[in-house]
């Protein structure tokens, strides 16, 4: 029997000793470094490399839309359209309004895949903190667990605090650029073939409305001049007319691509990943709600039926019945 309880002595001896050393290879940098560098340093190279890509496609993209609009706001501001002009602000104002509402989502993508990087910049930084606390607390209550235990108040507390900061540390480390790592995977799968098809469209307009625009202001001599702006206006009208659709298609395509990419994907992953990831340290932590509320009642009988024992009168042999 001791014997036993020398071997559980010296294992619980043993837990102790190892938090402690992971706990000051942890804030001394060589187990973060590792676990970085080494464990998901190519999950780090994926996500830069695909960050890098990205804002390059979002910024070429965002300068096709740019031009674009240029020339739409020029050719709906100016006179060019004398005699016809209710008929090109009617077609160049829809087409405007389209192109306008994707170079918003453009530029939005393009600052949240800035803000991303930065995330993961972040969560980089803050995760051996988190880790050193997660570790810290778990010694502090596996100690209070196994060498106090009438301080079970203490112990869940501690108990808590271990579980969130140990949350928290997994989705920096992982969670954060898995999501990210998963979202581009998706990004590739399903959206990338769209955006490029989208892209390439958005860019034959953009050469094509340069070209006509160019024709119109080439366009000399005073009786010639009216006659020309007049061939070359009417050529953009119905040009405009013809491609609505198809510019109405590629602005969706282009306005839902980078939703998904920069917004869904990741976020969805990384709300699925965080919540598995919770429910499992809630199962390994004995957070289970059914288990929490045994312990409540535990500690509150352990606390109420002494009580009663003590002021409960004493029945004797005599007393009569």
């Amino acid at each position: 029997m001791a014997s036993k309880a020398r071997a559980l002595l010296f294992s619980r001896l043993a837990i102790i000793a190892l938090l402690l050393t992971l706990f000051a290879l942890v804030v001394r940098g060589p187990l973060d470094s590792w676990i970085n560098d080494r464990a998901l340093g190519q999950l780090d190279y994926a996500n830069q490399q695909y960050f890098d890509e990205s804002f390059d496609n979002a910024s070429r993209l965002f300068l096709i839309l740019t031009a674009v609009k240029s020339v739409l706001a020029v050719v709906e501001g100016s006179e060019m359209g004398v005699g016809f002009g209710l008929q090109v602000g009617d077609i160049v104002q829809g087409v405007y309004d389209y192109v306008d509402f994707a170079w918003q989502i453009v530029l939005w993508a393009t600052m949240i895949i800035v803000m991303t990087r930065m995330l993961l910049e972040v969560a980089q930084y803050l995760d051996q903190w988190l880790l050193a606390f997660a570790l810290a607390s778990m010694l502090m209550y596996v100690t209070a667990a196994w060498f106090l235990p009438r301080r079970r108040a203490i112990a869940r507390v501690l108990r808590d605090a271990t579980f969130f900061s140990t949350i928290l540390a997994v989705a920096m480390y992982a969670i954060v650029p898995l999501s990210v790592w998963g979202g581009s995977a998706l990004s590739r799968q399903i959206t990338q073939s769209q955006l490029i098809e989208a892209e390439g469209n958005l860019a034959l307009l953009n050469a094509e409305l340069d070209q006509r625009y160019e024709a119109i202001e080439q366009a000399d001599g005073i009786i010639t001049k009216a006659t020309k702006i007049k061939e070359a206006t009417g050529a953009l009208t119905a040009y405009l007319a013809e491609h609505t659709k198809q510019l109405f298609w590629d602005v969706i395509t282009v306005s839902a691509a980078y939703l998904f990419d920069t917004i869904i994907f990741p976020l969805g992953l990384f709300f699925g990943l965080f919540w598995l990831t919770r429910l499992i340290g809630r199962y390994l932590f004995g957070l289970r709600r059914g288990q929490v509320i045994r312990e409540d009642m535990d500690s509150l009988m352990g606390r109420y039926w002494p009580l009663r024992l003590e002021k409960a009168p004493v029945k004797s042999d005599d007393t009569p019945s």
